[in-house]
């Protein structure tokens, strides 16, 4: 169970840090 928590955590990790930089240049604007 802890190694999956982790597991979520890391792809959550992964797809917020892909979400901000496709969020980022709008932000820049």
């Amino acid at each position: 169970m802890k190694k999956n928590l982790q597991n979520v955590c890391l792809a959550d990790q992964k797809h917020s840090q892909t979400h901000w930089m496709v969020f980022q240049p709008t932000v820049r604007q």
